[in-house]
């Protein structure tokens, strides 16, 4: 494979990633673009890349099988491809995200298998480079809730207590009491360190081969983003000529849930990934409607992080967001992750 690059885009979530890899990666020329987006991605090994958070959050001998079993297809799927430029793309690399559900015992996980994930990453292709997008801490976590609230999505696992491990407060859900960071009931705050998660991905795969970009400036200036992904990558630039907004939250004044829809989704999360899963989660959108009409009401409208909770959490990465700054050759000041 040393004819091969690959490049591996690995989120985060809510990072603009969707719009990257339905307006951006598949246009690409040149390239072989693997991830969400490209439907190809679900007949081929790459789709077991999305499944690596399954085999890394236990070190069972099974899931260490698994992945040699994913590696070795792979590699094998890799060196018949005949061009040279790879790219795949899943933001679930990052780690897996929200509470797991394991033997009666529920942890708030919070990227805390990252790091499994990355070293497994490196022993499956040894040479790639890595594209990890960053957002400011606060931001990051109110998109986060809105759209789990919101879409009712897979990542809820306690398929005990569905309704109740959606239906909380943002501070609740992420572990901010009385202005301290306790265990979030979903995620822990204090875990959205991505100094040490950058960090620890120019330890592996090597400060050259690790590009760390602001979800804020693709907001701002997608063509300079774009230009630093194309100059890292070495890839032909594909420029869009306008920004789609995707998997947005279109209305928080009032939310319902309905206990028939945790259960759908009980369903749906227990079918294996592939192209049958994805189409039914594309589609549905009508169905969850219908099933919400035996609602329960949950106003999230203020649901959000204060002025002065913004200004402490922030103060409580600042000197981490310094230090990430110098190492992605970037101002994050300009973009308030600190002053």
């Amino acid at each position: 494979m040393s004819n091969k690059k690959i490049i591996l885009h690995i989120g985060l979530p809510k990072t603009a990633t969707s719009f990257l890899q339905s307006c951006v990666f598949p246009l690409i020329k040149g390239i072989c673009y693997f991830g969400h987006g490209n439907l190809e991605t679900e007949t081929t090994p790459f789709i077991s890349l999305d499944e690596l958070n399954k085999f890394t959050i236990s070190n069972s001998n099974k899931n260490q099988q698994n992945i040699i079993k994913v590696k070795n297809e792979l590699l094998n799927y890799i060196n018949i491809l005949k061009k040279k430029d790879i790219l795949f793309s899943s933001e679930m690399l990052t780690g897996y995200l929200g509470r797991y559900t394991h033997n009666f015992f529920n942890y708030s996980l919070g990227f805390s298998n990252y790091l499994v994930n990355a070293q497994t990453i490196k022993e499956i292709f040894n040479e790639m480079k890595i594209v990890f997008v960053i957002r400011k801490q606060t931001s990051w976590a109110e998109s986060l809730y809105n759209w789990h609230i919101t879409k009712h999505t897979k990542y809820f696992l306690d398929n005990n207590s569905m309704d109740q491990s959606c239906i909380c407060g943002i501070k609740e859900y992420f572990g901010y009491k009385n202005d301290r960071f306790v265990r979030g009931k979903c995620f822990d705050l204090k875990d959205l360190n991505w100094y040490k998660m950058a960090k620890d991905y120019i330890n592996i795969f090597g400060q050259e081969n690790v590009l760390v970009l602001p979800y804020e400036l693709l907001k701002e200036n997608p063509n300079e983003f774009l230009e630093k992904f194309y100059d890292f990558t070495g890839f032909e630039p594909y420029y869009p000529e306008k920004i789609e907004i995707i998997n947005s939250v279109s209305s928080l004044n009032s939310i319902k849930y309905s206990p028939y829809l945790s259960r759908y989704n009980d369903v749906i999360n227990n079918i294996p990934n592939g192209f049958f899963k994805n189409f039914i989660q594309k589609n549905d959108r009508g169905f969850k409607n219908i099933m919400a009409k035996y609602k329960k009401e949950f106003n999230i409208s203020r649901e959000k992080f204060t002025v002065t909770q913004k200004n402490k959490i922030m103060q409580h990465f600042k000197e981490s967001n310094k230090a990430l700054s110098e190492i992605m050759g970037i101002s994050l000041a300009q973009y308030d992750y600190y002053e």
